[in-house]
């Protein structure tokens, strides 16, 4: 059968973005595809901006289409003029990839060649070489699909693949600089490709580093001995990750280590929203254009045989028959990645890598979603805490842990996520990042640890580049601006030192515009996109509430309209209810600890009753049973004995704290983490009252974050009792 990528690029070609492809290049492509194999992986890089204009070409080659690139390159090696070298070496590695016993085969999942086109559209060279490089062992876990290496293997692939190619003195000289890179990665990262430039007269290999995260990006640099400046790295790797959830290193490996290095920027493969967002942000830097941003946006697509206005490719038919009865074809169009080339005082330079890849898809009701995506990963934890003599502070200290390991890779924290993607709240919200980041960051840089004020500072720095102009955060980066989020933005700020920043003050004054003449903050101002999903003249997301009021009456100076408010929205029985929440123990410990600073003695009688209402839901043992957990909850335990914690001069509020905190450190899981328990709530926007609404769409901190950062607050302002029981 006569096929070629040209039957693949077919079905892909009406949505190739016009804006990087002129009649020029549309012709080279078609002669490229028409030469190369019939392999269904491909993809474009594609400078980004008005300063130049080329378009590199891409294909990619797994393990299981061996056959197709063997083929293509025997036929190659009979036509070669002068450049059959890395053919020769490439049929040697193809041989040796194809044995089920070989290293390759278990090292090397898939490669990809690089075909520098750039100006000269009539001239193709020969492509440079990207070998994929397994996953470390020490990144397995029950997900993993491909294989798992030993750093030491990964050192051998790279050997034996550059002695293909390269003469031994070189290679020897090479891998002293890889063994460093290879050494010095942290635990959490790894080698992902071995680029050989074939095309290019270099001396050097290409390493891209997956999975560092943002903080370990100079200190990695520095380890393998990069003699760059990195004046300004960090501000840009702030820049970047407020948008993007992973960036991956890629550095040329030499004598020395390249002085520019690129960042693969990129977030997850099918979230079209975010990477909207991320080419909105590049073109308000100026480094994308409009136009650009608007074919890159029409390029995410899926094709079917039933779908396809081109013929569908004549060898994947044939792949298709034997496939089972319940899976269908796609050739899925996508972005990859955001690639920018860094050099401390030069320009900036962006490039977009466009892909389509064919596959094949099992026809099932729902899709799983991954509850931490982009997360740095976690070290494995003993099965037991280590003894200390204090058991508070080793249950914060195992808190503070958990939490600084359970960020994600830009250093932020990812949580609520929706259970499926045919979940409501994937619909409506999706997880939380910029809402939980800022609370969590809020918690853990109020501890004494160099390493927890770090990450709340960095958390911070993201937040200034993520906060819309004249307003503050939201749930997140795709979402609404919101009252409750902007608080605890403002709450890290103090807590890092901010109050008086530029983007706290603006932040601050957004604040304001939520507030109603009761004196109540909204969630949602009327004009917010989120306003849309009604039709009446009524959205209770606009409404004060509780919550979101006594958050913010927790910031320095509140203002006094934000007490009377809360002071009216007080139940008979002592309690406050959160609009957001289905435990009304969150509320009520915000509400108290508020009242308690406002120095008004008329609060006191409101103080009493809350306790009274918290006393009678504390258990013998000291949890807090929650209704919406069906059990007792660390979450509700945690906002209740911040309420006792209000009047901890009482003697009854205080042993009924004392026990709460016993019954919360036995509770701590052997990670440092507690049992996700906070169940948030999203009811109908035609209904004022949520407290037990059927239909109000429900989410739980998966993660765990929320709810052992709030444990980790409680069990922080506990200490003081603690030490004197």
């Amino acid at each position: 059968m006569s096929t070629s990528l040209a039957e693949a690029l077919a079905v892909v070609a009406p949505g190739l973005p016009r804006v990087f492809f002129d009649e020029a290049r549309l012709a080279a492509l078609d002669r490229w595809a028409r030469n190369a194999p019939p392999v269904a992986w491909a993809g474009f890089e594609c400078p980004l901006g008005d300063a130049e204009r080329w378009v590199d070409f891409h294909q990619g080659f797994r393990r299981e289409e061996i056959a197709h690139l063997m083929a293509w390159l025997e036929k190659r090696a009979h036509t070669a003029n002068g450049d059959g070298g890395w053919i020769t070496s490439l049929l040697e590695f193809c041989r040796e990839w194809g044995r089920n016993d070989s290293l390759f085969h278990k090292a090397i999942p898939n490669l990809i060649f690089e075909y520098d086109v750039r100006n000269h559209p009539e001239r193709i060279s020969s492509p440079s070489v990207f070998f994929a490089l397994a996953r470390d062992d020490r990144f397995r876990d029950e997900n993993t699909v491909d294989e798992a290496l030993l750093p030491a293997t990964k050192r051998d692939t790279i050997e034996a693949v550059l002695k293909l190619f390269l003469e031994p003195a070189r290679v020897a000289m090479l891998m002293r600089g890889i063994e460093r890179c290879i050494a010095g990665a942290p635990d959490n990262a790894t080698i992902s490709h071995l680029g050989m430039m074939l095309a290019r007269n270099t001396p050097a290999v290409r390493l891209n580093v997956r999975s560092l995260h943002a903080d370990q990006f100079v200190t990695y640099l520095d380890a393998i001995g990069w003699k760059g400046s990195n004046d300004g790295l960090e501000d840009l790797l702030c820049d970047m990750f407020a948008f993007a959830n992973r960036i991956n290193l890629c550095i040329d490996v030499g004598e020395e280590i390249g002085i520019p290095i690129g960042l693969e920027c990129s977030t997850h493969l099918h979230d079209q929203v975010h990477w909207d967002k991320l080419l909105k942000h590049l073109v308000e830097a100026s480094v994308c254009t409009e136009a650009q941003r608007e074919d890159l946006q029409k390029w995410w697509a899926r094709e079917t045989p039933q779908s396809s206005s081109a013929p569908w490719p004549s060898n994947l038919i044939v792949e298709g028959l034997l496939e089972k009865p319940d899976r269908f074809a796609l050739i899925e169009r996508y972005l990859s990645h955001i690639k920018v080339t860094w050099l401390a005082g030069a320009p900036l330079k962006f490039k977009s890598y466009l892909g389509f890849t064919h596959y094949y898809r099992s026809k099932r009701k729902t899709s799983q979603l991954p509850t931490n995506p982009f997360k740095r990963a976690m070290v494995s934890m003993p099965s037991e805490l280590a003894p200390h003599p204090n058991d508070l502070e080793r249950a914060i200290s195992g808190a503070l842990n958990y939490l600084l390991r359970n960020r994600l890779l830009s250093g932020m924290w990812h949580d609520f996520p929706a259970s499926a993607v045919d979940d409501p709240w994937f619909y409506y919200f999706g997880a939380s990042d910029e809402w939980v980041s800022a609370y969590v960051a809020s918690v853990v840089g109020a501890f004494e640890r160099d390493d927890a004020r770090r990450a709340a500072q960095w958390v911070w720095r993201v937040l200034c580049h993520r906060r819309r102009i004249g307003e503050g955060w939201g749930f997140g980066v795709v979402t609404a601006t919101d009252a409750d989020s902007t608080v605890w933005g403002l709450h890290l700020a103090h807590v890092v030192g901010a109050s008086k920043s530029p983007n706290a003050v603006a932040a601050y004054d957004f604040l304001g515009q939520h507030q109603h003449a009761d004196g109540g903050l909204a969630t949602y101002l009327p004009e917010a996109s989120i306003r849309l999903f009604t039709s009446s003249g009524v959205n209770p997301w606009c409404e004060a509430h509780a919550c979101v009021t006594a958050a913010a009456a927790n910031l320095p100076q509140p203002r006094p309209d934000w007490l009377r408010f809360l002071r009216s929205a007080q139940q008979t029985d002592g309690r406050w209810d959160g609009f957001w929440w289905m435990d009304s123990e969150y509320a009520t410990g915000l509400a108290t600890a508020a009242l308690a600073q406002s120095g008004d003695p008329n609060d006191c009688a409101r103080i009493e009753s809350a306790l009274r209402w918290t006393s009678h839901r504390v258990g013998a043992d000291g949890g807090v049973f929650s209704t919406a957990c069906k059990a007792e909850s660390p979450f509700a335990t945690a906002w209740s004995l911040r309420t006792l914690l209000s009047a901890s001069d009482h003697s009854q509020a205080r042993a009924l704290a004392m026990r709460e905190v016993q019954w919360l450190i036995g509770e701590q899981r052997p990670d440092g983490a507690w049992n996700p328990s906070a169940w948030l709530q999203s009811p109908p926007v035609d209904v004022n009252d949520p407290n037990g609404f059927a239909k109000s769409i429900v989410a739980l901190d998966r993660n765990a974050n929320f709810t052992t950062a709030s444990v980790l607050a409680a069990l922080g302002l506990a200490r003081g009792i603690w030490k004197s029981y």
